[in-house]
């Protein structure tokens, strides 16, 4: 089923839901996943997935929008004092499906706020990839870094003109975001990709005292 989510601790975490103190490790594998939670509308504090998150070719005939988050899929709340430290990855045998919006602490986030979180694990992905988040849009990132690589993937078959874009090492995409206090220490490489950078391959908001030393390496690098 192409809706098909998972996640190692809870799959959905209402807006008035707690997750505190809490931790996984071992393998999350589907067409969306996250680490820990799969939706985070609530409040996730003080707690960590060391799991390795995947995304495979599961549902081959539908290869669009699938993700996955280190900690969380989707992310709605609010998120701190919180670490994903696995990689967020892809097990796919065929180079035609897209595999968007990856993150190494999460894969989407609207009107979300991350602070005091990071991530440590590598990132694959074909578009809307970042070592911490992948897409956020109207939320707020503070104090937080992410130390992983991010990889682009080649895919043979375009499903839209903004396949290969919004490579970032903190942030993929973001849209009417707050970054403040932030860094990340990872090489960024997608040698196919359109918008490719340190911190953010596209970045429409506000940021301050943020900072990115990792390797980019984008198109005809």
């Amino acid at each position: 089923n192409y809706y098909w989510t998972a996640a190692g601790l809870v799959s959905y975490l209402g807006s008035t839901g707690k997750v505190i103190n809490s931790h996984v490790s071992g393998k999350v594998t589907s067409p969306r996943a996250g680490g820990l939670i799969h939706t985070a509308n609530g409040l996730v504090k003080d707690s960590s997935s060391s799991a390795t998150v995947s995304v495979g070719d599961l549902v081959s005939t539908n290869w669009n929008s699938l993700g996955a988050g280190g900690l969380v899929n989707t992310a709605g709340g609010t998120i701190i004092n919180c670490s994903a430290l696995g990689d967020v990855t892809v097990d796919r045998t065929n180079s035609s499906i897209r595999i968007s919006i990856m993150g190494g602490l999460a894969s989407s986030a609207l009107y979300a706020n991350i602070t005091n979180s990071s991530s440590t694990g590598n990132v694959f992905g074909s578009d809307q990839v970042g070592g911490l988040v992948g897409t956020s849009s109207y939320g707020t990132i503070r104090n937080s870094w992410a130390s992983g690589n991010v990889t682009g993937l080649y895919v043979a078959i375009p499903f839209s003109a903004f396949n290969g874009t919004d490579f970032g090492g903190l942030i993929g995409f973001a849209l009417a975001e707050q970054i403040h206090d932030s860094y990340a220490l990872g090489n960024v490489n997608s040698t196919y990709g359109v918008l490719v950078g340190g911190i953010a391959g596209e970045f429409r908001g506000n940021m301050s005292n943020s900072h990115a030393r990792g390797n980019v390496i984008g198109a005809g690098g």
